[in-house]
């Protein structure tokens, strides 16, 4: 099986899924499926696709999650995906947060598969990415670099802690920033650094010393995200012309990770000392679609190796190590 022969099998179903008693989780399927590709591991994406198609359910508006998807595919093959891609960030760029996320991570898997080859299907996976990311759509408080004062790695560190947390989804626990008016307050202090690509940089690495000290493995899971999104700015930023489009993507994506450590963030840090592994064990283990937590593995084995080669940092082979612990 083939990534596009996953992404038809994947497009006959929801993009959300109800498992262990929790609704409105993401269909990880097409994310996935093309990390597996990008990693040149093919001969497993039928296993791995086999697999996880028997925790979703078909393909189905109940939740107003696939609105736009035609409208999206209308305009694509109108216009080509390029430009479609800039307008809708035009549109959704401020809801970087929707789906704890997933609409930008979903949305940038599947641009990456559109730079390698622009199939049908590849397309018709676009227009399922920017129709989750619009239904989800939802802005935090505040903006980032308003009044910029603290550099980025310090800014990050230093984000105001929600004190009063629910449980839940990670979207859900995320918008308790709008019970903090200190959040919007301190994300204007925020000073970025003079390109997306350091930015980047900066983002990723937070993500991954938070992983590394960070003892709840349910926190752990929520950094993996913040690790995955972040990522993105990297591959939509170099798509995006200089200019106020690309530096709200910057501050979009710097809120929402600066929200999610704000309802994340444990008081007291716990240095993970466990084995790093190479990058051929982590390969492996991406490759092994038996092993518990196998689709968000497989994503963040991706993630970390696609910035390690990017810009070489020991901790995020440390940070891939300690999550598929």
């Amino acid at each position: 099986m083939t990534y596009d022969d996953a992404l038809a099998a994947f497009h006959e179903t929801n993009p959300e899924f109800t498992d262990y008693g929790t609704d409105r989780l993401s269909n990880h399927g097409p994310m996935a499926a093309h990390a597996l590709h990008a990693l040149g591991l093919e001969s497993s994406i039928g296993a791995f696709t086999a697999r996880y198609l028997t925790r979703l359910r078909p393909y189905e508006d109940d939740q107003g999650a696939i609105a736009f998807v035609e409208d999206y595919a209308a305009a694509i093959e109108r216009e080509g995906w390029q430009p479609v891609l800039l307008r809708a960030l035009e549109e959704l760029v401020w809801g970087v947060s929707a789906g704890a996320l997933h609409g930008v991570i979903r949305t940038t898997h599947a641009v990456r598969g559109l730079m390698e080859a622009s199939t049908p299907i590849r397309r018709r996976e676009l227009s399922h990415a920017l129709s989750y990311w619009k239904a989800r759509h939802v802005r935090l408080p505040g903006t980032v670099g308003a009044a910029p004062a603290i550099p980025l790695a310090r800014f990050l560190r230093n984000v105001p802690l929600v004190v009063d947390r629910v449980d839940g989804l990670i979207i859900d626990r995320m918008l308790r920033v709008e019970t903090l008016p200190a959040f919007a307050n301190y994300l204007g202090s925020a000073r970025l650094p003079a390109s997306f690509e350091e930015t980047t940089t900066l983002l990723t690495t937070f993500a991954a010393e938070r992983i590394c000290e960070t003892a709840d493995p349910r926190a752990r899971f929520a950094y993996l995200h913040a690790f995955t999104g972040s990522s993105c700015l990297r591959i939509l930023g170099a798509l995006v012309p200089a200019g106020s489009l690309r530096r709200d993507l910057e501050r979009s994506v710097v809120q929402a990770i600066a929200a999610l450590d704000a309802v994340t963030r444990e008081t007291t840090p716990t240095p993970w000392e466990g084995r790093v592994h190479s990058i051929d064990e982590l390969r492996a283990h991406a490759a092994d679609c038996d092993a518990p937590g196998y689709d968000h593995h497989i994503k963040i084995i991706e993630a970390v190796l696609r910035e390690h080669a990017a810009s070489p940092r020991p901790v995020l082979l440390r940070a891939a190590s300690c999550l598929i612990s």
